[in-house]
């Protein structure tokens, strides 16, 4: 019969350890320094509040320095600017842009810092929905086109031509070659050559068409979009209740063909095989 502590070798041989870190790997972080930006008004949504909360916590345990900083204005253009100052001051190494409308997991800044060294990336950030109809993504690909996600795609970092700083991580050098002011909203001139009062571009996507300009490449992890939420605010009413109802219906509709479709893939590459 085993003693104890035989019994106890053998039961750890048994156990299998499985690594679920989101991380892409485990790196090095004593020469990084992370400027978590806050732009806002005078308050923020209190699930961003505890989203924020549990980055920082998870940053402290995996030894990822970082530093908070939110500026209180309502021009978000001025906010941003500032916040890239405080980042130099500081010599950040990275700034990471958070509004305060998102909500994220805890190991969000570490993901997009993880692929920003393994990949050699200077700008890696998220597309995520509009908050308000129709609610499509706001960043664009390389083409001009609206992103699309699909929940059973499989696809990792993608090159956009727009995104918006929802959550993006810049490293700082960028702000080395980027003239400023780095964000500066702009209007597009309309046919009679003047600024169009409809063509308004946003201090976001003026700041990554100067970054691109300078031969930054701006990146989207799709995985970290995935888990990543924009909150809005809705209006109830006597309609609400069918309306969402409606909406419910579609997206089980959808996600079962999406299913079917990917079960159709997977037969028909089996049949290919012989299987």
């Amino acid at each position: 019969m085993k003693n104890r502590k035989e019994r106890r070798a053998t039961k750890s041989k048994e156990v299998k350890v499985e690594n679920k870190k989101p991380a892409i790997e485990q790196n090095d972080y004593s020469k990084i320094r992370v400027l978590v930006a806050v732009p806002s008004t005078d308050s923020v949504c209190a699930d961003f509040a505890m989203s924020l909360a549990a980055l920082s916590n998870h940053n402290t345990s995996v030894r990822l320095r970082m530093a908070l900083n939110n500026y209180k204005t309502v021009d978000i253009a001025h906010s941003r600017n500032m916040q890239v100052a405080e980042a130099q001051k500081i010599k950040a190494t990275h700034i990471l842009f958070m509004d305060s409308d998102m909500v994220c997991p805890p190991w969000a800044c570490q993901r997009l810092v993880d692929v920003s060294l393994k990949y050699k990336h200077d700008i890696v950030g998220l597309t995520v929905a509009r908050r308000n109809y129709p609610y499509t993504q706001v960043s664009k690909d390389t083409e001009g086109k609206t992103f699309k996600i699909d929940m059973l795609e499989e696809r990792n970092l993608e090159e956009a031509s727009e995104m918006g700083t929802g959550m993006v991580l810049i490293n700082m050098d960028v702000f080395n070659k980027v003239e400023f002011p780095y964000f500066e909203p702009y209007y597009k001139k309309g046919k009679n050559g003047k600024p169009d009062p409809l063509g308004r571009v946003g201090e976001d996507v003026s700041f990554f068409e100067k970054a691109r300009e300078a031969g930054y490449k701006t990146m989207i992890d799709i995985p970290l979009s995935k888990d990543t939420a924009h909150i809005g605010q809705i209006k109830y009413d006597y309609t609400s209740e069918d309306f969402f109802a409606d909406a419910i219906e579609l997206r089980k509709q959808r996600a079962q063909e999406a299913i079917n479709e990917k079960n159709k893939e997977i037969k028909e590459a089996k049949d290919e095989k012989g299987e």
